[in-house]
């Protein structure tokens, strides 16, 4: 988990003087607590520190601990709840009206206001890109400030997903004295958000937080300084964690065993995979190619949807189970995983099935931009099926673009469930169709912990993830 050594240089200067002023309750409380929450991960790509730009689960996790939001998503429930919002609601069909909890500020001191709320929700619709969550901020019409602490957004037309977009990366809240409204800000600028914790340390394999004690919102961090440590490998980590030096594993999937001394909490169905198809590749133009693929990997299929089961709107439309799939043209493709032991197995097990009738050969290789298929492990922004379904619409087969619009479009402004489940279903059947991302495998999402680490529980369910799955650091105790 890297981030650019000028803002770790940024940061550490930036929070020391503001940790040094700290009232002297919260000085004893950090002074109980002398060793740190620590979190062992696999090493990955860099972390994009602006809200409006992050993509990625590390990025995404990155935003999810350091930044708020007016709504979150409920770990165990998946139900949509107020976080920076004491209260958000639709008034009528086109305003979704939100009250902005009491004595809410910035980590740099600065107050926050329904003004910063405005202008963050503005500066991620302007800024979204595609692959962020600020594209659905389409709808839209205008956010208008009505009091210090409401915030009203008046849309173009119904939208039944704002409140989960609200919940997403791009709609964190920025300090909009801080923030640049037409620009991008580099991750060499120290971030400023009102999120649970903040970074006061980040070398290049670790990341230092700190709990945010003037956080008002429903994930407060249960313990004071937590340290995200990377590893270049799933054996390096497991030594760590026997060494004493780890108290939890967060990319646990990766490890052949559980660390002597540890044990294993999962997280219902919050592991998803599925295989992609590179845009770039010319046979994704191949429609017999397609199909063979989304036919040859049904023996291994557990996920018959694009929508996760438990999913709002999720019906069985791709098969499991042994099938004799039609062979296509002669074709030989490189599939693309990434570059972990269990990762290689899935892949190798993907591209047994495919060759099965000597039709296809595949080539494996952990480099993205030569692969014609991409086997993904997905953590969507929020759980809601806008998101699942967002890699499928941003590369639409050619001559679908209108159809796969106005499914979205229908399913977005229905207000009564069937309707909903009308269109949302006719969209998954257009992705089984089109076959240009294909289901794999759904599974219990594993952690490592330690004899001293407890996880936070809401509801009698579990409390230590972003709304998309990622990693919340909040959920973790000592």
């Amino acid at each position: 988990m890297r981030i650019n050594r000028v803002l770790a240089a940024l940061v550490i200067t930036a929070l020391t003087l503001g940790l040094g002023a700290c009232s002297s309750e919260q000085a004893s409380a950090r002074s109980k607590q002398k060793i740190p929450l620590r979190i062992g991960v696999l090493q990955s790509p860099e972390i994009i520190a602006d809200p409006v730009a992050a993509t990625g689960k590390d990025s995404e996790a990155f935003i999810y601990n350091t930044f708020q939001r007016l709504m979150t998503v409920e770990s165990g429930t998946g139900l949509l709840k107020p976080d920076a919002a004491a209260e958000c609601l639709f008034i009528d069909e086109v305003t979704y009206s939100c009250t902005l909890n009491t004595q809410m500020q910035f980590t740099n001191g600065n107050k926050l206001t329904a003004s910063d709320v405005k202008f963050s929700i503005d500066r991620a619709k302007a800024l979204s890109k595609p692959g962020t969550s600020g594209v659905f901020l389409d709808t839209l019409e205008e956010a208008v400030i009505v009091e210090e602490d409401r915030v009203d957004f008046k849309l173009n037309q119904p939208d039944n997903q704002f409140g989960h977009v609200l919940a997403s990366p791009a709609a964190s809240i920025v300090d909009e004295e801080v923030y640049s409204a037409t620009k991008i800000r580099p991750s060499a600028e120290a971030p400023v958000g009102s999120g649970p914790v903040q970074v006061i340390k980040h070398t290049e394999d670790e990341l230092g937080y700190w709990s945010n004690t003037d956080y008002r919102g429903r994930n407060p961090a249960q313990t004071i300084n937590q340290v995200i440590r990377t590893f270049d490998s799933p054996e390096e980590m497991r030594r760590a964690a026997e060494a004493g030096e780890l108290d939890a594993i967060w990319d646990a999937a990766a490890m052949e065993t559980i660390p002597e001394g540890f044990h294993e909490d999962r997280f219902t169905n919050g592991r998803v995979q599925w295989l992609r198809w590179n845009p770039e590749s010319k046979l994704r133009e191949q429609a017999d190619v397609r199909e063979y693929v989304r036919d040859a990997v049904q023996p291994m299929r557990s996920m018959r949807s694009i929508l996760p089961r438990g999913t709002d709107t999720a019906v069985p439309v791709f098969d499991t189970g042994q099938r004799q799939p039609r062979s296509p043209r002669q074709a030989s493709l490189k599939l693309w995983h990434e570059d972990l032991p269990d990762q290689e197995v899935v892949a190798e097990n993907v591209a047994s099935l495919l060759e099965e009738d000597q039709a296809v050969t595949v080539e494996l290789t952990t480099k993205a931009s030569e692969a014609d298929l991409y086997l993904e492990d997905v953590k969507p922004w929020v759980r809601t099926p806008i998101a699942w379904f967002q890699p499928y619409l941003e590369d639409p087969l050619p001559g679908t673009e209108e159809r796969n619009a106005q499914a979205v479009a229908e399913m977005r402004s229905a207000f009564t469930q069937p309707r909903k489940q009308e269109a949302s279903t006719r969209l998954q059947q257009y992705v089984h169709d089109d076959a240009t991302v294909v289901p794999l495998t759904v599974e219990d999402q594993r952690v490592h912990l330690g004899p001293t680490v407890e996880l936070s529980r809401e509801n009698e369910m579990e409390n230590y993830m972003a709304p998309g799955f990622q990693l919340g650091v909040w959920g973790f105790s000592l």
